[in-house]
């Protein structure tokens, strides 16, 4: 029966490959929601799975020399797709609990228990399979297919997930097809040794009856998308956009798209300080920035970038924005845009922080900001949100720094944990600052009566940001054990 049914051996070692690392990037997928996608998460996520890995060929190895079982190596998967089946259930409820431990250990013990038992179990397989399908003569070759099976089935996992199960199906989807695909698999393994374990199939489907969870009522739209876990709520008639768990709103459906007192506002004040024809958005999240410029100065002209397409649906279907000849809307990385345009700007907004209180190391970088600066007509000027809720205000100096050796001149709006930096292409002093501030609209007049511009210069408390050092992520993380 062995050699009859080695096809089906070898190709267990490639799905359960493939099965890992589909587990590992929707982990990573479920994690960012409440610890963010830092370099912290995915160092806990890639280390905790190759530790478990490293026990299951150890474990796998030494059991199949010990105990051979044809039954025991399809009940080993058929746990392992149980365990990814329980998780649907309460991975949730889990990761809600230990976020509170922070960033590092809350994340490692999610981890811990969400994927080292599966890793561990799908890792025993290869090194069983090796034993069935070796003899004296072939040990090293048999070692070697396996193995070689077993990464390719990984490797397919890897693109599997990233551009068909997470944009197509997302997280809990994901998880539903790899446990069928694991359950399909160890009983048909164990069928042929007896065709009653498919009794075993029908109860573990069985558990697929479980309803899912209800949207909480004041939410309207919840969704994975590429990036980020994408929820819009509504309160009083006014819908807002949350990323991530987090409970800061990235954009607002207000009326008249104008936002109430906030940072938001800060960014209306760019035409004030330069003659502004044509302005970029970096980071347009649902559009209310767009809103508000289309508000206060509809004869500008707006490119607005934005990384995540799921979030550009939900501002076109909740929040009312619309590519016009006034407004141009482009999905890309915010870096990759500015690298491959050729076009010149008055004024660029810079809003970047994605679902977190994290911003992508690369965009707060000198290389970044000489980028930005290139792409600025003569007299430009740029305003870019910055959070920083610390202290030492470590991670807003790093940037402010950064922006220093870039631009000659560089003011702050403090809004208590958000700032936004103002930097100019050229010598602007405080003085001409104020002059330059002064509006018709009561409500922009309003606005800048309530809040002072601080003039920037170099602090010793900060870094400078490079592409080669930006420890961007290690700032973060420490203001968030401040709050």
């Amino acid at each position: 029966m062995i050699l009859k049914n080695k096809f089906l051996l070898l190709f267990t070692s490639f799905a359960t490959g493939i099965v890992l690392m589909v587990l590992e990037m929707v982990g990573s997928r479920m994690l960012a929601p409440y610890f963010g996608n830092s370099v912290y998460v995915w160092g806990n996520l890639i280390g905790v799975v190759m530790f478990s890995m490293a026990i299951g060929y150890f474990v796998g190895g030494k059991v199949a020399d010990r105990f051979f079982s044809w039954k025991l190596l399809f009940f080993v998967i058929l746990f392992a797709s149980l365990w990814v089946l329980m998780t649907i259930f309460f991975y949730k409820t889990l990761l809600s609990t230990l976020v509170d431990l922070g960033v590092v250990f809350g994340s490692m013990l999610s981890v811990v228990v969400l994927f080292s038992i599966p890793m561990c179990l799908l890792s025993f397989v290869s090194p069983y399979i090796t034993k069935f399908i070796s003899d004296d003569k072939n040990v090293g070759f048999s070692a070697g297919l396996v193995s070689s099976i077993f990464t390719i089935g990984s490797i397919f996992g890897v693109y599997l997930a990233v551009f068909v199960l997470i944009p197509v199906f997302g997280v809990r989807n994901s998880l539903i097809i790899s446990f069928l695909f694991m359950l399909l698999i160890s009983i048909l393994g164990l069928v042929l040794d007896n065709w009653k374990f498919i009794i075993l199939a029908l109860l573990s489907l069985s558990l697929l009856l479980i309803p899912d969870y209800f949207l909480a009522e004041s939410i309207i739209f919840e969704k994975e998308s590429l990036y980020n876990h994408v929820v819009v709520k509504e309160k009083d008639g006014i819908l807002g956009l949350f990323l991530n768990k987090d409970k800061v709103i990235h954009s607002l459906n207000y009326e008249k798209g104008l936002y109430p007192n906030n940072y938001y506002k800060a960014f209306s004040l760019l035409p004030l300080l330069t003659e502004v024809k044509d302005l970029l958005i970096l980071g347009m999240g649902a559009g209310t920035s767009v809103n508000q410029f289309e508000f206060y100065y509809p004869e500008i002209r707006i490119d607005a970038v934005e990384i995540d397409g799921g979030v550009i649906g939900v501002g076109e279907e909740y929040f009312g924005i619309k590519s016009s000849d006034k407004l141009q809307i482009f999905e890309e990385d915010a870096r990759l845009f500015l690298w491959n345009t050729d076009k010149k700007y008055n004024a660029i907004e810079i809003d970047l922080f994605q679902g977190s209180f994290y911003i992508p190391f690369y965009t707060a970088t000198a290389e970044f900001f000489e980028l930005v600066y290139g792409s600025l007509e003569n007299g430009g000027v740029i305003a870019m949100n910055v959070i920083d809720s610390s202290s030492d205000r470590k991670l807003l100096n790093s940037i402010e720094n950064t922006v220093l050796t870039v631009f000659p001149s560089v003011f702050e709006i403090d809004f208590n944990k958000n700032f936004v930096v103002f930097a100019f292409k050229g010598n602007i002093s405080i003085e001409e600052l104020e002059r330059m501030l002064k509006s018709d609209n009561i409500d922009l007049q309003n606005f800048i009566d309530m809040f002072e511009f601080i003039k920037v210069d170099k602090s010793t408390e900060g870094v400078i940001f490079t592409d080669d050092y930006a420890p961007v992520e290690k700032l973060s993380k420490e203001m968030l054990e401040f709050i």
